[in-house]
């Protein structure tokens, strides 16, 4: 963001949110977008080829948590992106590469 500040010369003293600087300059953030698109891929690939990591989405792993704060469940975050109601459901879309991609907006490149 502090290269869009210096090319619109807003100091940091100003009160400009970083959206307002990316609509001077007329770029939007796309970093964003290219992380979920890419852990998404990710997941795909994991659930079509990787049996133990399917066992760790599914919650089958036995032990103690480890302290602090509980991550995010990754299987609930891939299904919420994904529209799907199951794992059996997002493993049944994550065979079929093509779908998988199509549906969160990817190409197979």
């Amino acid at each position: 963001m502090w290269i869009w500040r210096k090319i619109t010369k807003t100091s940091w003293t100003q009160r400009k949110s970083n959206e307002q600087v990316l609509n001077e300059v007329r770029e939007r953030r796309a970093l964003i977008e290219t992380i979920e698109k890419r852990k998404s891929k990710h997941n795909g690939h994991q659930i079509r080829h990787n049996e133990i990591l399917n066992s760790i989405f599914e919650g089958k792993i036995l032990g103690k948590r480890t302290r602090g704060r509980p991550g995010l469940p990754i299987l609930q975050d891939v299904k919420s992106r994904m529209d799907c109601s199951s794992f059996q459901e997002m493993e049944e879309l994550a065979k079929d590469r093509k779908n998988w991609l199509k549906r969160q907006g990817t190409s197979l490149d």
